[in-house]
């Protein structure tokens, strides 16, 4: 429970500041505020002016019995969560701005679609990547609909990617490219945070700490002298071009441009180690 706030200021005597001993602390529109003072008498008397302003400052107010009423209501519902009525309507206010600048994910999915098209276009943007940010999209899309930005959760999220019947690696890939769709939408201005980021990653037989290694050449050398003719271009597909092996797996012969010329070397190879 949080611990509640001091509704006056108080003096009490701290480590010099700028040759100043006496310090008055308290909050004004929630906000903490202190000021310093070179004497006790001083700081008191500043305490004692703030906290009568504090005590007057309702008896200077025409409030009618329906609004005393909803005021007393309000301090009774925030009773133990340590803000006040002020602190309460401002973080109202600044949700309802937020819902007002908030979209729903089908609209924002369209302005996402031509900004993954410009990306594409200028190569901001892998063909392969763009193909698997439109599927991620599109399946959001499908699943959130016209549901405000603003109003997906971190429970929302886990709960559309644990649906998905889909293999683990599969959803693994659909967090990711979401983060990053949620994260476009957050610099937009249509959400405050993003909440994939708190989602938990998904791992294979409850464990995903194991430490990522780098091969030396030596031990790449090693690895593809031992490894199958079969798997070897997808080793060195991972050593020498950078693709992870989530990229590999999706690979076709469509993002082979020289399939031909690679598949005659292949053979003079393999004829060559025949002889």
């Amino acid at each position: 429970m949080a611990k509640p706030r001091p509704t006056q200021f108080s003096i009490r005597k701290s480590k010099p500041f700028q040759g100043k001993a006496w310090r008055v602390t308290g909050y004004v529109d929630g906000k903490r505020k202190q000021f310093w003072f070179a004497t006790e008498k001083k700081a008191k008397a500043e305490a004692s002016w703030r906290n009568k302003e504090i005590e007057a400052y309702g008896t200077k107010l025409n409030l009618d019995a329906e609004l005393r009423l909803e005021a007393s209501r309000a301090r009774k519902l925030l009773t133990g969560t340590g803000l006040s009525i002020l602190e309460a309507e401002r973080f109202t206010l600044e949700h309802r701005k937020l819902v007002i600048r908030s979209k729903p994910f089908n609209l924002f999915a369209a302005e996402y679609r031509e900004d993954i098209k410009a990306r594409l276009a200028t190569g901001r943007l892998r063909p392969r990547a763009e193909e698997s940010l439109r599927e991620t999209l599109k399946r959001m899309e499908t699943h959130f609909a016209e549901t405000l930005l603003c109003d997906i959760t971190k429970e929302k999220l886990a709960g559309w990617l644990s649906e998905m019947p889909l293999a683990l690696r599969s959803k693994k890939r659909h967090r990711g490219y979401g983060h990053q769709i949620l994260e476009a939408a957050r610099k937009a201005g249509y959400l405050a945070a993003n909440p994939m980021k708190e989602v938990e990653t998904f791992k294979e037989n409850g464990d995903d700490t194991e430490e990522i290694s780098i091969l030396t050449p030596e031990e790449v050398s090693r690895l593809f002298k031992c490894a199958d003719e079969e798997v070897r271009p997808f080793y060195a597909l991972a050593a020498f071009a950078g693709i992870r092996w989530g990229e590999i797996a999706r690979l076709d012969w469509s993002a082979i441009r020289n399939r031909k010329s690679l598949s005659g070397r292949l053979r003079r190879k393999r004829g060559a180690a025949a002889s």
